[in-house]
C-alpha cells in the first residue's frame, strides 16, 4: 500500500476538475465525470486516511470538500484530525462549515469532537 500513495498523490494532480464541465449538460459524459469525480474522492481519502503528518491529511481533506461540499466524512475527518493536532480554532471554523453544509441537506450533524460537544456551536 505505502508503495501505490505516491502515485495515487501523483494522480490526483492531474485531476482539476470535472470532465467536460464546460458541457454539464451532454448526457453522454455524466457517468465519466460522476466515475473520474469518484475515482480521485477515493485516492484523496486514502491519501488523507495514510498520511505521514496532520498537514498532509488537511490538504487532502480539503480537495475533497472543494470536489463535494456536501462530503460528510471528509468534514468530520477535517475536524477531528485539526482538534486532535490541537488547531481548535481551525477545527471549530470547519465545523461550523460541515454544521452548515448538513443544514442544507437537512441532515443532523455530528457533535463537535471532544469536551467541546457539549457547546452549542451555532
Amino acid at each position: 500500500m505505502a508503495r501505490g500513495l505516491p502515485i495515487l498523490g501523483t494522480a490526483t494532480v492531474f485531476y482539476t476538475g470535472d470532465f467536460l464541465e464546460q458541457n454539464p449538460y451532454d448526457d453522454w459524459a455524466v457517468s465519466l465525470r460522476e466515475e473520474a469525480r469518484a475515482a480521485c474522492v477515493a485516492a484523496l481519502r486514502l491519501l488523507a486516511r495514510h498520511a505521514a503528518d496532520p498537514d498532509a491529511a488537511v490538504t487532502h481533506l480539503l480537495r475533497i470538500l472543494e470536489t463535494d461540499r456536501y462530503d460528510e466524512q471528509a468534514h468530520l475527518g477535517l475536524v477531528h484530525g485539526l482538534a486532535d493536532s490541537g488547531r481548535h480554532g481551525e477545527a471549530h471554523r470547519h465545523y461550523l462549515n460541515y454544521r452548515r453544509a448538513m443544514d442544507d441537506l437537512g441532515v443532523e450533524p455530528a457533535p463537535f469532537p471532544g469536551r467541546a460537544a457539549t457547546i452549542n456551536p451555532r
